[in-house]
Parts: C-alpha cells; sequence; structure tokens
C-alpha cells in the first residue's frame, strides 16, 4: 500500500492547525483551567436570554430564540451566512415565488442545496486525492 504524504504535512494542511486548536479546546475542557462554570454568570445569561425573548414576543420583529441561541454558540461567519441565507430566502424568495409556494418548497430547496454541496466536496475529493497521487510516480 502507497503512501501519499505524512500527517501533518504540507499536503495536509488542515492538521497543522485544527489539531492543536482541538488539543488546547480538549484539554481547557478537561482540566477546567478556565473557570467558566460560574452559576451566578449562568444565572445571569439565562435571564437575560429570557428578557430579551418575552420583549421579543411583543415587539413585531421576527425573533426566534433558538436560532439566537443557535446563532450565539456559532463562530461569526456562519451564523452571518446563517442570517443572510434566512434574510434571501424570507424577503427575496417569498416575494418572487409566493408565501404558499415558498414554504412548500423550502425543504426541498436546502435539500438541493446540501446535495449539490455534497457532490461537489466529494468531487473535489477525488480530484485531490488523485492529483496528490500522482506526485509520487517516478515520471
Amino acid at each position: 500500500m502507497g503512501n501519499m504524504a505524512p500527517i501533518p504535512s504540507g499536503f495536509y494542511p488542515a492538521t497543522s492547525i485544527n489539531w492543536p486548536v482541538s488539543v488546547i479546546q480538549t484539554g481547557i475542557w478537561a482540566t477546567r483551567q478556565i473557570n467558566i462554570f460560574r452559576p451566578n454568570l449562568i444565572l445571569w445569561a439565562m435571564g437575560a436570554v429570557f428578557a430579551i425573548a418575552i420583549a421579543f414576543e411583543f415587539i413585531p420583529i421576527p425573533f426566534n430564540l433558538m436560532g439566537f441561541a443557535v446563532g450565539a454558540t456559532m463562530l461569526p461567519p456562519t451564523s452571518f451566512a446563517f442570517l443572510i441565507g434566512y434574510l434571501v430566502g424570507r424577503y427575496v424568495f417569498q416575494r418572487i415565488v409566493g408565501r404558499k409556494i415558498w414554504e412548500s418548497i423550502r425543504p426541498v430547496v436546502a435539500g438541493g442545496v446540501l446535495a449539490g454541496e455534497g457532490i461537489s466536496l466529494g468531487v473535489g475529493a477525488a480530484a485531490t486525492i488523485i492529483s496528490k497521487s500522482l506526485w509520487a510516480l517516478p515520471y
């Protein structure tokens, strides 16, 4: 069985970047070097989120508590991408095709986007594996 390149190396840069970060995060979680379990802070944050949720129940602005909680735990680029996708779907596509039709085809569109992303990632991974395996040939 052949060997394409050692891990980590220049051919696999993600391991050089992600592994140290993962080790640090795991080590902090396991050893609790950061004092994150403070009940007064946790209760204060819960109260603030519930106050915001109750306030938005009475203000006619679309607000989803679960979306807020998930977005608060993500890195900003990911949460902004979700927010932009939501706004485009809600205010652009809904006006183009109509609310009723958009609500019926929205899961199909989301599934199609995810399927297309999976296919493109698979083709890209296959192309990368093929191109990386050719570098070691003698010709």
